[in-house]
């Protein structure tokens, strides 16, 4: 009877501490420009210990700045790892960490050569920066990295019909595995390949093809279908595929007996990564028709991927997206892994007035609310909405506009949903580039298609905690990493808070926009970068590895938030208190259980 009453006051404990309380509206900590656009792709990722926010952009330059006060600490250029300086970049950031070191990943893509590499930034501040050898093609989406750290997945397409599967080992950075499907005769479709998914340790690999069927298998699951261009008449289909590590198979071991195996062909595609959840059994595609389709099941003798539409369930919407027949631009996000939540998807856009975003019920992707946004076209969303730390609210971005909305979700049944808020960010244009949220669920970081960024508090800062995060369900979900020692460099200049008296219900409520004061970053040049770009195809060479970058940002005004707003954690109860508490706790519960 202790034991038990000990884990009940440690829950109570534990339920007090990860509330969130909400503010009415956004407000701006700090805003200001890095100097290159984050488009479509591109991420504003805060690291999982919250210590620095990893900007990457088009221009294949990526960005890190202090998450506490804005400082740039590091800005890595293509010229930095060795590449043309005209090098460009659509993908988010992914962190890991693996042997010990904290990398942060992402995929950059040289078009005259037609070849595409992952750069490897780690050390303090990820200023030690390499890349990897070539890969054939344009990278699609972002890296997704093991649940050990020791390989990184990403696709990459050549033209519209030579799509290329390519597994990176950490250790060495090159090319460990690369399935070109353009190439495999046994391919029902030979198109490129969409952005890839993953999920962490399933309960096994859910699927039968080629009478493999999984079973047994906890390796990581990764999943994706055929990305294909629509012709005039919006003729459309497609396949999806599936990769597992074999079991047994570890580290530093022969890739020969990989294998991507190929599930029935669809008559969809898709344009982004797929989402996955239930311990991996169940996953969602955005489609063309800006629609979805889903296999949602639970029971073990349930049907699998690849058993076609008696597995499937659809939902479709009242617009077929812009241009006609497109697929949502982002992955969708789920709220709980055990299906019992909701899913929020963003849509493609359409006609004006049309839907910009659904929430779906998990278990049988029920759309039990729809989000409308005005203007002669609605425009697609491209950033990826980001769930509260309770998920209760998702917030989320159309890639029209610079209006932050806040959609509440039912607490386990239809009601309560519908709009919190919709405000203008008065730092901020138009918003494509994926968000991100601190662990404690206080701030959210921004960027827009001018290279502004912004840290926002969306909630009371001190009344909430992190909490222990699910399964990875998500496309690019970061893992934990180890804490990284900032190095202190002048930092930008904070804005005036965004204002709203109360929460808009139907226009958003704008201040005016003030003056933001801020340097464009330095472009640091490694001392030892070669001066002429790779160009091969894809082989093995043990890759270039540049010395340090060393940001050293001229001075910019001095932030007007106080340091103790910004970058001191409340003070934690002390183990005596916490301790007191669990004693009271437990003796109204036995005083309880007594009468």
């Amino acid at each position: 009877m202790k034991f038990q009453c000990t884990s009940l006051a440690l829950f109570l404990l534990a339920s007090s501490v990860a509330g969130v309380t909400y503010k009415p509206a956004p407000e701006t900590k700090w805003a200001g420009s890095v100097g290159s656009p984050i488009e479509i792709g591109n991420s504003v990722t805060v690291t999982p210990d919250d210590s620095h926010v990893a900007i990457t952009t088009s221009s294949a330059n990526m960005y890190v700045h202090s998450a506490a006060d804005g400082a740039l600490v590091t800005t890595i250029t293509p010229a930095d790892v060795g590449l043309p300086a005209d090098t460009v970049c659509s993908s988010g950031v992914e962190f890991f960490e693996y042997d010990g070191t904290t990398y942060a990943v992402y995929a950059v893509f040289h078009e005259p050569t037609n070849l595409s590499y992952i750069i490897f930034a780690s050390g303090e501040g990820f200023a030690t920066a390499v890349a990897s050898n070539a890969m054939q093609g344009k990278a699609a989406g972002t890296p997704v990295v093991s649940s050990d750290g020791a390989l990184v997945y990403i696709n990459s397409n050549v033209g519209n019909n030579e799509g290329h599967f390519n597994i990176f080992s950490t250790s060495t950075k090159v090319i460990l595995f690369n399935d070109p499907n353009a190439w495999a005769s046994t391919r029902a479709v030979q198109d490129r390949f969409a952005p890839l998914g993953i999920y962490h340790n399933p309960s096994e690999g859910y699927y039968n093809i080629d009478n493999q069927s999984g079973v047994g298998n906890t390796n990581d699951i990764i999943f994706w279908a055929n990305d294909l261009p629509l012709d005039a008449a919006g003729n459309e289909g497609g396949a999806r595929y599936v990769f597992q590590v074999p079991i047994g198979w570890s580290d530093g071991d022969s890739a020969e007996d990989f294998d991507v195996l190929a599930a029935q062909v669809n008559g969809w595609s898709t344009e982004t990564a797929p989402a996955l959840w239930n311990q991996g059994k169940n996953a969602i595609f955005g489609t063309t028709r800006n629609a979805f389709k889903a296999w949602v099941q639970f029971g073990g003798d349930d049907p699998k991927w690849q058993d076609g539409a008696n597995a499937q369930v659809d939902a479709t919407t009242d617009g077929r997206g812009f241009p006609r027949w497109s697929a949502p631009r982002t992955t969708p996000v789920v709220t709980d892994d055990d299906g019992s939540g909701y899913i929020v998807a963003g849509l493609a856009g359409a006609g004006a007035n049309s839907p910009a975003l659904h929430v779906l019920k998990a278990s049988d992707l029920e759309i039990i609310y729809t989000e409308y946004v005005g203007g002669s076209i609605t425009e697609a969303v491209y950033a990826q909405p980001v769930l509260s730390l309770d998920k209760d609210v998702a917030f989320w971005m159309s890639s029209g506009e610079n209006i932050l909305y806040a959609t509440d979700l039912p607490p386990g049944d239809i009601t309560g949903v519908g709009n919190r808020y919709s405000v203008t960010l008065t730092d901020l244009d138009k918003v494509q580039g994926h968000m991100s949220l601190s662990s404690d669920g206080v701030y959210l970081y921004i960027g827009d298609t001018d290279g502004t960024v912004g840290k926002y508090a969306i909630a009371e800062e001190g009344t909430s905690a992190p909490v222990t995060a699910p399964p990875t369900m998500m496309a690019s979900d970061a893992p934990t990493m180890a804490p990284i020692v900032s190095t202190p460099a002048p930092s930008i200049s904070a804005k005036p808070s965004v204002t709203a008296s109360e929460a808009p219900t139907s226009s958003p409520t704008e201040s005016s926009a003030p003056t933001v004061t801020a340097t464009d970053p330095p472009t640091v040049k490694s001392s030892e970068a070669p001066s002429t770009p790779p160009t091969t195809a894809p082989v093995t060479p043990a890759p270039v590895t540049p010395a340090p970058v060393a940001a050293t940002p001229e001075p910019t005004e001095a932030p007007t938030v106080s340091p103790t707003e910004e970058s001191e954690a409340p003070t934690a109860p002390s183990s005596s208190a916490a301790m007191s508490t669990m004693f009271t706790l437990c003796a109204a519960v036995a005083a309880a259980l007594y009468l």
